[in-house]
């Protein structure tokens, strides 16, 4: 089977994908314990 990654030699990520790498390594990300609950947030009235 082809695996279809992109060979790590070739992935440079910009700024904003390493500050989101950041914030994951921090925990700084909402967690869900289901769909419904997910889809409540995205739904929800900021």
């Amino acid at each position: 089977m082809m695996d279809s990654r992109i060979p790590p030699e070739l992935f440079q990520p910009n700024a904003e994908t390493l500050a989101a790498f950041a914030e994951i390594d921090r925990g700084g990300l909402k967690r869900f314990d289901s769909v419904d609950e997910l889809m409540a947030d995205l739904n929800a009235e900021d």
